[in-house]
């Protein structure tokens, strides 16, 4: 095959209002975009977007290191097999967000090669994806509860625990009885008030939480302690990660971001590598980009099983103006067979 050709673009993309997160809000993306064409005119999309506090890697960091393996990135050769385009990208030894660029430009330009779309490419008939809805407040729980959603997601450890409980209760009352809420609150939890407030929570229709604390050893602990269902989200990062979490018999679950992980075919690698563990999986974004959010999307769509849990892909939203996603949502499901 020809040699491939490499261009970047920077942008700037900025939220309608501010996330808060316990590692600070996020009130705007840095995006480096990276096209990827070969001599028949065939072009592979791939988005490099670090999030400050949650990545490994900076923006620059990313650009600069794209730039610098550009020979490298543009000798490859897309392949048939997704497992061949995670090798070929785990050869150049990239950091995590700038593998995943690499990494879903070569898988959107082999399925363009072959006029197939990218899923196809998994082997999958699946095609729904469960989502849940990031809500703050009494007010946006209503809103999507309205909108079909029956899980929902709440941000905590970036304020006080009596304020968070009282903001839970909150959004409870606003829900029907058969909602799930799971909390997140990025490893700022203590033990001793997660298992304090548990009852409390399990009434206010709370189901799981994300990386109450902090570590594998530590999660698998609580674990033990806890009738909440634990997921762990910033302690597996990698299939080493994993190894060790299923080891510890450490969580429940897990949640896997492709930008942090270095890709979406490796995502998708460890998230059936879970799944045959007996784990459940949930694939969220890091308010990406369209090309990120587009891919999360469609590895989401190919797992297949009961342990697929509710995932976080409709962040296009968030953004102003409002980004669309690549499918449509209705009652709370993104479906893939709907796009023309």
């Amino acid at each position: 095959m020809t040699r491939l050709n490499l261009r970047l673009r920077e942008k700037r993309l900025h939220l309608q209002r501010p996330v808060q997160t316990a590692l600070g809000p996020i009130e705007s993306r840095a995006v480096l975009e990276i096209e990827l064409t070969d001599s028949t005119g065939a072009v592979g999309l791939g988005e490099a977007s670090p999030l400050p506090g949650y990545s490994i890697d900076s923006f620059d960091e990313c650009r600069d290191e794209l730039i610098e393996a550009k020979n490298a990135i543009e000798s490859l050769t897309p392949n048939d097999l997704w497992q061949g385009v995670v090798l070929s990208c785990q050869s150049l030894g990239l950091s995590p967000a700038s593998q995943h660029a690499i990494e879903g430009a070569l898988w959107n330009l082999s399925s363009a090669i072959r006029s197939i779309e990218p899923e196809e490419m998994l082997n999958s008939e699946t095609r729904h994806v469960p989502l849940h809805r990031l809500i703050y407040d009494a007010e946006s729980a209503l809103e999507a509860s309205n909108a079909g959603y029956k899980h929902f997601k709440v941000k905590v450890g970036h304020e006080s625990v009596t304020e968070s409980m009282n903001r839970i209760q909150g959004i409870s009352s606003a829900l029907p009885s058969d909602a799930q809420i799971r909390l997140d609150a990025n490893g700022k939890w203590s033990p001793e008030n997660l298992l304090a407030l548990t009852e409390d929570l399990q009434k206010m229709k709370v189901w799981s939480i994300e990386e109450p604390i902090s570590g594998l050893p530590e999660l698998a602990e609580l674990k033990k302690q806890c009738s909440l269902k634990i997921l762990a989200d910033e302690s597996v990062r990698s299939a080493e990660d994993l190894e060790e979490c299923l080891r510890l018999n450490a969580v429940h679950g897990v949640v896997l971001k492709p930008m942090l992980i270095g890709g979406p075919l490796s995502t998708f690698a460890l998230a059936q590598k879970a799944m045959e563990a007996g784990l459940m999986v949930s694939i969220t974004t890091t308010f990406d980009g369209p090309i990120a959010r587009a891919s999360a999307t469609r590895i989401a769509s190919s797992l297949e099983g009961t342990q697929l849990l509710s995932c976080g892909l409709e962040t296009g939203r968030f953004f102003n103006p409002p980004q669309p996603e690549i499918a449509p949502v209705l009652h709370g499901t993104m479906n893939l067979g709907s796009i023309a």
